[in-house]
């Protein structure tokens, strides 16, 4: 026969209970509807010219979702989607287009969050140029070539979030190491190999060779340099902000620490762009430098 506790206990394991379904209901998290719409920032400018398929295509959160005061998903969190498709401008007046789509979002806790978002462009409407070009020109006329897609950083994409998820907002999120430079460099300037202009003018529109730039990085005599290798640069910030991945330099050479054009230009706005340089030592002390680059996008609006 099982005995029921003392009177005195009884009030005492219902306190213990009652507090363990508020820690578990607690723990639980706060649950993230499906349909939320979730505000995501271009981070690089998209043309058809550049661009390839299954290249990354990066955003971040613009705006903190928040459900009864909770921050769920935190503005500045790096998303990255991807290039669906891109076909660069065709002869016979054929435009270029492309599509990209994201189809998950970090929330606080980590966990990937699954939405649905995507979005196509196509080079602006040159129906007419194939027609005047074959009227005046005849057959040279089909060589006339369309426009290529684009779309410019700062873009706005709405992702909408597909099921009900439940969000730990108490657990602390991940911090990245953060690399302070010890040492610094002085880049004594720079060359772009498609034009010698001051401003650096793109038409997102028209295809072109970019090639590579060259940037002439000079590191302070006071720098212990490892040796007589060269150090391995890579291009880590705009304007101060990590750029979404580093771009590693693709070698040195008599004009400097070579990059490739595109793989800067995109992350660029117009005006000046303050680009920043670092490279690992063998100690794990880095070296940093800075750039300014004028550039200015050209496209018919």
């Amino acid at each position: 026969m099982t005995r029921s506790p003392p009177r005195h206990l009884q009030g005492r394991h219902i306190c213990v209970a009652l507090m363990s379904l508020l820690s578990g209901a607690a723990s639980a998290g706060v649950k993230l509807p499906a349909g939320v719409v979730v505000n995501l920032e271009l981070q690089q400018t998209l043309t058809s010219a550049y661009t390839v398929t299954d290249a990354p295509v990066y955003f971040r959160v613009k705006d903190d979702v928040r459900i009864d005061d909770h921050v769920l998903i935190r503005s500045g969190t790096l998303v990255t989607g991807r290039m669906v498709n891109a076909q660069g401008q065709q002869r016979m007046a054929q435009n270029g287009s492309f599509s990209y789509d994201v189809h998950f979002v970090p929330a606080v806790d980590g966990q990937n969050i699954r939405v649905i978002a995507g979005a196509t462009r196509a080079g602006r409407d040159r129906s007419d140029t194939l027609a005047t070009g074959v009227i005046l020109w005849g057959v040279f006329g089909l060589l006339t070539h369309g426009a290529n897609a684009w779309i410019e950083r700062g873009a706005i994409l709405e992702a909408q979030v597909l099921s009900d998820r439940m969000i730990d907002v108490d657990k602390p999120a991940a911090q990245s190491p953060q690399v302070i430079d010890a040492w610094h460099a002085t880049s004594k300037g720079h060359h772009f190999d498609f034009t010698s202009a001051g401003v650096i003018e793109v038409n997102l529109e028209k295809s072109r060779n970019l090639d590579t730039v060259h940037f002439d990085l000079q590191p302070d005599p006071a720098t212990p340099l490892p040796g007589a290798e060269p150090l391995r640069w890579q291009l880590v910030a705009l304007d101060g902000a990590p750029l979404p991945q580093p771009i590693a330099a693709l070698r040195v050479d008599a004009k400097g620490v070579v990059f490739d054009s595109w793989a800067l230009l995109q992350y660029c706005h117009d005006g000046d762009n303050v680009v920043g340089f670092r490279a690992i030592l063998p100690d794990n002390t880095s070296v940093g430098a800075q750039d300014t680059i004028p550039v200015h996008f050209a496209v018919k609006r």
